[in-house]
């Protein structure tokens, strides 16, 4: 959506210059390329909103889980009943269903052209790509066939091509059908100004051919009646000074303003307020009855997508086999003591997107600098695959290997820690839903229009109960107690379980809030689980 926009403002504005200053000159080469270059670089500068400026995309690594999936980066989510058509689907149909519809149309063209010019059956002089053609019994037509040759040498077929493509890709612009016909103008004024030698019989030949018909807007041709009046004008019109060439530099300031624009929309700023616009298209909905007993539902006020998960870090050569190296290399650096009541450890590295292991850490174990780099020392040796995004490209995260030690030292094989999080009553999702549909903005911070962040602590007791909640940070002050209200309100979570014992848990809610406009929303980015160790 953002692309089509910046797109199409690009256009609107070079074709204003082109008419404020352009149209009226007499160098028609320069029109041409300044028609082309204006479309293509409206087309390829807001690509830039598809290249990541950042550096690196990292992925917090919850320690320790092995169990369930994490809930770490969730945004808050809001379910849309099936019954409920959303107005982006509406929208989404309508242009594919446009540049469809112009695409055919235009292949219906093209093969109107290629039938006609296989049976030889137009009756007027053309030219269509290097295929130059002369009406039988033409007048003057050596001066024809110099229009149409003219026309063939500088590939106009080619630019006309182009710009019908472009035209269906964005066929809700009536801007463009006027490029196209400037373009053809000038195509025609160039062909005149290269096969006019004498200007006078020239024009009585335009004249005499006028009534000529053409059979498709994709052809060249030389008797082209809608232009007939402002080529004979531009025919006789004194040449434009080269001090006006210097106008054309006037785009710079128009492609730099467009460039800047791609640039500030690529922001993370501006990709989250034009994420929740495109939320607010995509998922207004468009009410129906369910049958006709059930009344209408209204509809609700949607929050922001829940985000895909990406995937995580994993050895080449898959964890079983993985971890049976690694039990069967580790070399315990002492023996195990009665000391060493829970020998478990957990180390997290860095994976970059070639697979490259870095910046280890100790996430859990009490065991000592020593296993830690017995184990460092493994997993440096293994290969690992980086974690893909939702769209399947390779990004940095955090891996994360886990092990426990026998009364001997040795590695237990299969050993998986029983590490049950703590999950709210009717799931996570339903938490989410109640806490994006309750939230209440104070109205100092709706007023102030800006953007704001809060984290939240709470403990989940070994009965699920919520206890000793407090505000950690928030950037605008009473952004943060609504939130906590409702995780009071809410309730009790089903507790945590670990080693088959239930255990507390320290929970760490991340949101954030914008305002704009008179409105507010709320985006939930973390909701951070940890096992509170006696």
């Amino acid at each position: 959506m953002v692309y089509l926009f910046l797109v199409n403002i690009t256009l609107l504005l070079c074709y204003i210059m082109y008419t404020a200053f352009f149209r009226k000159l007499t160098f028609f080469q320069w029109n041409r390329l300044y028609i082309l270059l204006s479309v293509s670089s409206s087309l390829i500068i807001p690509v830039g909103l598809f290249i990541d400026l950042s550096s690196e995309i990292y992925m917090d690594e919850r320690i320790p889980t092995i169990d369930l999936p994490p809930i770490d980066e969730a945004v808050v989510s809001i379910a849309l009943p099936e019954s409920q058509i959303q107005l982006g689907e509406i929208v989404a149909f309508i242009y594919w269903t446009g540049v469809l519809a112009m695409l055919i149309w235009m292949l219906i063209r093209l093969c109107y052209v290629f039938y006609q010019i296989r049976r030889n059956r137009l009756d007027f002089s053309y030219a269509f790509f290097n295929r130059i053609a002369v009406k039988e019994g033409a007048a003057r037509a050596d001066m024809v066939f110099n229009h149409e040759r003219v026309h063939a040498q500088q590939g106009h077929t080619y630019d006309t091509i182009f710009l019908e493509l472009v035209r269906a890709f964005n066929w809700f612009n009536p801007i463009l059908s006027l490029y196209l016909k400037e373009l053809k103008f000038q195509h025609e004024c160039i062909a005149d100004a290269e096969a006019s030698m004498d200007k006078v019989a020239y024009a009585r030949l335009l004249v005499a051919q006028a009534m000529q018909t053409d059979a498709s807007s994709l052809l060249q041709t030389f008797s082209n009646q809608s232009l007939l009046k402002k080529r004979i004008v531009m025919l006789f019109k004194n040449k434009s000074t080269k001090r006006q060439k210097y106008l054309y530099l006037s785009i710079a300031p128009v492609l730099l303003l467009a460039a800047i624009s791609t640039l500030v929309f690529n922001t993370s700023k501006a990709k989250n307020i034009v994420q929740y616009i495109e939320n607010d298209i995509r998922q207004t909905e468009l009410r129906t009855f369910v049958n006709s007993d059930a009344p209408l539902q209204p509809a609700q006020k949607p929050g922001a997508n829940v985000m895909n998960q990406p995937t995580r870090p994993e050895p080449k050569a898959g964890r079983a086999n993985f971890m049976n190296m690694f039990a069967g290399a580790f070399v315990s650096p002492r023996p195990l003591t009665a000391a060493d009541k829970d020998p478990f450890m957990a180390v997290t590295f860095h994976v970059s997107t070639l697979g490259e292991l870095s910046d280890f850490k100790l996430a859990e174990g009490t065991l000592g600098t020593a296993f830690f780099e017995e184990s460092v020392r493994l997993i440096q040796k293994s290969n690992w695959q980086p974690a893909l995004d939702a769209a399947g490209h390779a990004v940095a995260a955090r891996g994360v290997v886990m092990f426990k030690l026998d009364e001997n030292g040795r590695v237990i094989k299969d050993y998986n820690r029983i590490d049950v999080m703590p999950e709210p009553k009717g799931g996570i999702e339903k938490w989410r839903k109640f806490i994006s549909e309750n939230y209440v903005f104070p109205k100092a911070f709706i007023d102030s229009r800006q953007k704001g962040e809060f984290k939240v602590a709470f403990q989940i007791g070994t009965t699920g109960a919520i206890e000793k909640l407090v505000v950690l940070e928030e950037s605008f002050d009473g952004v943060a107690k609504p939130a906590g209200d409702l995780v009071h309100k809410f309730g009790a979570w089903l507790p945590g379980i670990f080693e088959g014992d239930k255990v507390a848990y320290l929970a760490v809610l991340t949101a954030q809030v914008y305002s704009d406009a008179g409105y507010g929303v709320i985006q939930v980015d973390n909701v951070r689980l940890t096992r509170i160790k006696e």
